[in-house]
């Protein structure tokens, strides 16, 4: 997959300094792939954008075979997966799947910034596989029980 979509510019109007200090460009980002198959199909999760801003998030595309092609289709408004909560998650991204002791329950575990973006936090969040595809149960900002 190639970083296409708005959403995922980590910055406009970029000046490229090895060209010849003149060029100007939109430099996109796509970064920490994650490879999962499930119902048969492989999903690459990454996360996209400029991960100060609240565009960043985790996305994924789909494909029927490891080696894809691989479709994005429904990426084009922002990051379906995980995505920022004004005020209280921030660049939240870079996840892996896990799964529970129980060997059904599927969460993200990934990081975000404090309130003072200066460190990022450990973060772990339910993953649902739902008809639109798969949406993280969250990104919760309070402490959540155990089952």
């Amino acid at each position: 997959m190639r970083a296409r979509h708005d959403w995922t510019v980590f910055e406009k109007n970029r000046l490229m300094p090895l060209y010849d200090n003149r060029t100007f460009a939109e430099w996109h980002t796509l970064e920490g792939p994650f490879v999962r198959k499930h119902g048969g199909k492989y999903y690459c999760f990454y996360s996209g954008a400029n991960f100060l801003t609240p565009r960043y998030g985790v996305d994924y595309c789909v494909a029927d075979s490891i080696m894809g092609p691989y479709a994005d289709t429904g990426a084009e408004k922002g990051p379906r997966v995980l995505h920022a909560v004004a005020g209280h998650v921030r660049g939240p991204g870079h996840h892996s799947h896990v799964l529970s002791p129980d060997g059904k329950t599927e969460y993200l575990v990934y990081h975000a910034w404090d309130k003072a973006m200066k460190e990022r936090q450990l973060c772990i969040d339910k993953l649902a596989w739902t008809a639109q595809g798969p949406r993280c149960q969250g990104p919760t900002y309070t402490p959540q029980p155990l089952p």
